[in-house]
């Protein structure tokens, strides 16, 4: 028997007959069975999903040509043969042109292969998206945008209440005890 398809892997989203019978073919269903059941033949089928882009593989694995997922988890489309971020071609679809120089596509939930349109911010720059990151860690941790990490003692903190050096937000006392921390070990 074959294996059971995966359908988050392969991208699939069960709205059509013909992806019905490619998901029953990898479960082990028969052409006869299959037939049966959606009330067409599975090379009609077959011949449907082919014209789609998708590929039955010798180990009897169906995937869709041209698209891969990074280490990261982003959705890889190769347009004649150059690797383009899914995510982006939405936002530029949505923009109705190519994305500016520089601006970055910041998902919204977090989830990198998570590309539907509501969950896509286009970013001006790297500066504004870490920004987003930062605020939208703080939130989740802590319950505030605003606050901010002290790099040393890791607490998250009202930035009124701490220390603004070189672009870092830090406790008083923590940037103290460091710096005398750091006097001993060099003597």
């Amino acid at each position: 028997m074959r294996k059971k398809l995966d359908c988050d892997k392969y991208g699939l989203r069960i709205i059509s007959k013909s992806h019905q019978a490619a998901i029953m073919f990898e479960a082990g269903a028969t052409h006869k069975e299959i037939k049966d059941k959606l009330g067409r033949s599975f090379y009609d089928l077959l011949r449907k999903l082919r014209s789609k882009g998708f590929k039955f593989y010798e180990n009897g694995n169906l995937k869709r040509q041209g698209i891969s997922i990074s280490k990261n988890g982003y959705v890889i489309i190769r347009i004649n043969k150059k690797p383009k971020g899914e995510h982006v071609l939405i936002a530029e679809k949505a923009l109705g042109k190519s994305l500016p120089k520089g601006s970055h596509v910041h998902h919204v939930d977090g989830n990198p292969s998570n590309n539907d349109p509501k969950n896509l911010v286009v970013c001006p720059n790297s500066g504004y998206h870490k920004l987003l990151e930062l605020r939208t860690r703080a939130l989740e941790i802590c319950g505030n945008a605003n606050y901010r990490k002290c790099p040393f003692c890791k607490k998250y903190d009202d930035p009124e209440n701490m220390w603004l050096n070189g672009g870092t937000y830090r406790h008083g006392d923590c940037h103290i005890e460091y710096n005398k921390l750091r006097k001993r070990k060099k003597q």
